[in-house]
């Protein structure tokens, strides 16, 4: 199509991006270098049109699933990311003496399981948690700790869970292992094998 466009793709340096940046273009002669974006591709979830619902139904089925599933120490990641930032915590997966030593809870239930304010729905697992803090946030070594300010674990619903496995290698200090409390019935009273001083700590 023939013609003579007026106007302009000059952005200036004020025209900022999100996940591009200004590079040059090497194939032009004689214009200003700095003229083009170059973008960085990323996926992005679909959150309208045929096939959504089953989509995102498919994968709170699988998400439930592997919480359901998951064993006392295992470590886990949730995303709670929000409007303004991005954010990752780590966690790991605790004996509950009211779950008989599990760590997991799933509702089986019509309605709503209430933890102590946290609401599980039905399918939906409750995920007995200890939570873990990055060592130094404005480092990229991964290395973390026991959250010092989330010092006792507590109930977390697992609809922002990350489906991944998580390994993790201990640095420093002695093992902290946490065995799933086994329970054992004799002379018809239930009793935990592993005792409550084992809860305790």
């Amino acid at each position: 199509m023939d013609g003579l466009y007026n106007g302009t793709v000059e952005w200036g340096d004020k025209h900022l991006v999100e996940n591009c940046k200004s590079v040059s273009d090497t194939s032009a002669v004689g214009v200003m270098s700095q003229n083009m974006y170059s973008f960085a591709k990323k996926n992005c979830d679909k959150l309208s049109g045929p096939g959504v619902a089953i989509q995102a139904q498919a994968l709170t089925r699988h998400r439930n699933e592997i919480a359901s599933e998951l064993p006392v120490g295992d470590f886990i990641l949730f995303d709670k990311s929000g409007d303004d930032v991005e954010q990752v915590w780590l966690g790991r997966i605790m004996p509950n003496q009211e779950w008989g030593g599990q760590g997991v809870c799933v509702n089986v239930e019509r309605g709503n399981m209430s933890f102590g304010g946290v609401q599980v729905g039905r399918g939906e697992v409750a995920l007995y948690v200890m939570w873990y803090e990055k060592i130094n946030v404005m480092s990229d070594r991964l290395e973390y700790l026991v959250s010092t300010s989330e010092v006792e674990p507590m109930v977390q619903n697992n609809r922002y869970l990350i489906p991944i496995k998580v390994s993790m290698h201990q640095m420093l200090g002695q093992p902290n292992p946490v065995p799933r409390l086994r329970t054992s019935s004799r002379g018809g009273t239930t009793r935990s094998a592993a005792g409550n001083r084992r809860f305790e700590e």
